[in-house]
């Protein structure tokens, strides 16, 4: 239940998120306040990468996940954002390691055999981690650097844009429409907000406020609600030109050679 976009500008990484997520209290429990930006190292003078990143799957293991690589930040100095990406892997080892490896032994399922009926009874949703992280860095020296990783700990680097969560397959349609080298990272946030209100119209499992990050070589700047908010207003005003536009072409009240003249003016 989520959709997470990020996209490469040539200033830096623009990122978004819807905010809502499951957790699991008994039963599942839906709620649609939750913050999935997470600043991992940012706005330090005496801090050479800057970083925010977003989870998707269990809230829990997500939390987990994110503790371990801001540890991990806190207890080393990571000079570039190549080397955050593999700090962010570690973190991802250490998660499996504790939770599925150590703790399924605890539990008897390394035989096959839980030790109890109460272990028996969490086997069905117990061997899943359910975790996945996009993480956007850039240091000093305009170095940036896009990926997502899963529970194996391996980060898959992307150069233009990336998505994750339930919302990815609707994402990637809208961000290959949008993407282009030449973008700024406010023109980067603007695509990444405008992604992820079009995803939580068609995707049942996204919703929630919006939530807009900005990422470049001097610092890690999350928008605020109102920010975003006023963002999104201008978003849909966009949006109803470009639906009237297409509606013109369509019907045939404006030609496409009108359009292209219009553009070029």
């Amino acid at each position: 239940m989520t959709i997470g976009v990020g996209i490469v500008c040539k200033d830096g990484i623009a990122i978004a998120s819807d905010s809502q997520a499951e957790s699991y209290r008994g039963v599942g429990v839906k709620r649609t306040d939750y913050n999935k930006i997470n600043v991992i190292l940012g706005n330090s003078k005496d801090c050479p990468v800057n970083a925010v990143a977003i989870g998707a799957g269990n809230v829990a293991f997500i939390q987990r996940a994110m503790k371990l690589l801001q540890q991990d930040c806190e207890d080393k100095r990571h000079r570039t954002a190549d080397e955050l990406a593999e700090a962010a892997e570690a973190a991802m080892v250490k998660l499996v390691k504790k939770y599925l490896v150590e703790r399924s032994q605890e539990l008897g399922f390394e035989t096959g055999q839980p030790r109890s009926r109460r272990s028996q009874q969490r086997q069905l949703r117990f061997p899943a981690l359910d975790v996945h992280m996009l993480l956007a860095a850039v240091d000093s020296d305009g170095g940036a650097m896009l990926c997502t990783l899963g529970e194996e700990g391996v980060s898959l680097h992307e150069e233009s844009y990336t998505s994750i969560g339930s919302g990815s397959a609707y994402a990637e349609y809208v961000l290959q429409r949008l993407y282009t080298p030449d973008l700024t990272t406010a023109q980067g946030a603007d695509c990444v907000a405008y992604t992820v209100e079009e995803v939580k119209k068609v995707d049942p499992g996204c919703g929630g406020p919006t939530q807009v990050a900005v990422v470049t070589k001097d610092r890690a700047t999350v928008k605020t609600p109102t920010e975003v908010r006023e963002l999104v207003a201008r978003l849909e005003i966009r949006d109803g030109l470009l639906s009237k536009l297409w509606q013109s072409l369509v019907i045939g009240r404006k030609s496409p050679d009108d359009v292209m003249k219009f553009l070029e003016s």
